[in-house]
C-alpha cells in the first residue's frame, strides 16, 4: 500500500482516503444533526446546601452531595435550569460552578424565587427585586458559557433555544368565578411578600400590601415572548398550559402555575419546551411540541426528581 502524507498529518491509503478523518467528519455531522440536553428545575439549592458559606468545610460537604447524590449530572453537554435555582447569589454561583464541572453549556431561566429578597438582600438591593435578579445573572454568567436567558435566543451546534421567566396570566382562574384573583394570590403566595418593587405597605393588623405588581410582569415578559420566533427548544419558568392533572391536584392555586401559552406552542413550533415552578415531573405532547418539566423541589417533598435527558433532532 502506498502511503503519503496530507495537511492533516494523518497517514492517508493509496485512495487518499484517511480513516481517522473521515471518522471525526461523520462524528461531527452527527452532532450537528442531534443535541442531548439534561434538563431539571426549582432545584432550591438553599434546601438541600444549608450551610451558606461556601468557605466553610460543611458547605463543602453538603455541596458535592448534592451534586452526587442528589442532581446527579449526566453526560450531555448542556444542561438547562428552569428557574428557581436559589436565594443567595454566592451559593448559586458556586453551585453552578461546581456543574460546569460536568457541562460546557448551561442553560437557565429566572423563575419566580430568583427575585425573592429574603433578610440582608431587601436592604442590599434597596427593595428592588429587579436588581437583585441583574445581579445574580451579572453574576453567573461570568462563568464562561452559562447562559441566563431574559427573552434572548442562542444557538448551539446549529440548535436554537429560546428562553425567558414567563409569569402567570388571569386566563385559568376564570374557571373559578367565585374568586378573586388578586386577595387569593396576596393570601397564599410568597410572591406577594418577598418579591418587591419598593418596601411593603403595612396597613395594620399585620395585613401588607404587595408593591409587586404581578399583571404588569406577565405583561412585560408576555411582549418579550411574542419577539421569539421559530426555535428548537423553548424555556420558560411558568407553564404554557395547563396538563391534564389528577384531580387532587385541579384547585385555583394551579393556576398561579401556568399561563395561556397555546398560541405561543402554535407560533413557536419548539421540539420541546420545557418549564417548572409546579414540583412534578410530566410529559404532554400540544400541536406536536413535547411539553416537559422535571423539577427537583424540596427535601420535604420526597418526590423529587433526578436530571433527565431530551433529543433535540434537525428538522
Amino acid at each position: 500500500m502506498k502511503i503519503k502524507h496530507q495537511i492533516c498529518s494523518h497517514i492517508f491509503n493509496s485512495e487518499g482516503s484517511c480513516f481517522k478523518c473521515m471518522f471525526q467528519k461523520s462524528e461531527n455531522t452527527n452532532i450537528n444533526k442531534t443535541l442531548d440536553i439534561d434538563y431539571i428545575s426549582d432545584i432550591h439549592a438553599d434546601f438541600w446546601i444549608t450551610e451558606l458559606n461556601p468557605q466553610h468545610k460543611k458547605f463543602k460537604k453538603q455541596l458535592n452531595h448534592f451534586i452526587q447524590n442528589i442532581l446527579i449530572p449526566k453526560t450531555s453537554n448542556v444542561l438547562v435550569l428552569a428557574g428557581d435555582q436559589g436565594h443567595h447569589i454566592s451559593q448559586d454561583y458556586v453551585v453552578l460552578k461546581e456543574l460546569k464541572n460536568y457541562y460546557k453549556h448551561i442553560i437557565i431561566v429566572p423563575g419566580n424565587h430568583d427575585y425573592y429578597l429574603i433578610g440582608r438582600n431587601k436592604s442590599k438591593f434597596k427593595y428592588q427585586s429587579e436588581d437583585r435578579l441583574e445581579h445574580t445573572i451579572k453574576t453567573c454568567t461570568e462563568l464562561d458559557n452559562v447562559h441566563y436567558l431574559i427573552g434572548q435566543v442562542i444557538e448551539i451546534q446549529g440548535f436554537k433555544i429560546g428562553g425567558l421567566g414567563m409569569w402567570h396570566d388571569e386566563s385559568y382562574a376564570l374557571n373559578y368565578p367565585e374568586k378573586n384573583v388578586y386577595d387569593e394570590w396576596c393570601n397564599t403566595m410568597n410572591d406577594s411578600k418577598l418579591i418587591l418593587n419598593g418596601r411593603l405597605f403595612d396597613y395594620g393588623y399585620g395585613a401588607t400590601h404587595s408593591t409587586f405588581d404581578y399583571r404588569k410582569k406577565f405583561k412585560s415578559e408576555k411582549q418579550k415572548l411574542q419577539k421569539i420566533k421559530n426555535v428548537d427548544l423553548m424555556i420558560t419558568h411558568y407553564g404554557p398550559r395547563i396538563p391534564n392533572l389528577p384531580e387532587k391536584y385541579k384547585n385555583f392555586l394551579t393556576t398561579f402555575y401556568y399561563f395561556d401559552g397555546i398560541k405561543d406552542i402554535e407560533r413557536i413550533n419548539p421540539q420541546f419546551w420545557i418549564h417548572g415552578h409546579t414540583h412534578g415531573s410530566y410529559s404532554e405532547i400540544y400541536n406536536e411540541t413535547e411539553i416537559i418539566c422535571n423539577a427537583l423541589g424540596y427535601p420535604d417533598e420526597l418526590s423529587y426528581n433526578e436530571i433527565k435527558t431530551i433529543t433535540l433532532e434537525k428538522k
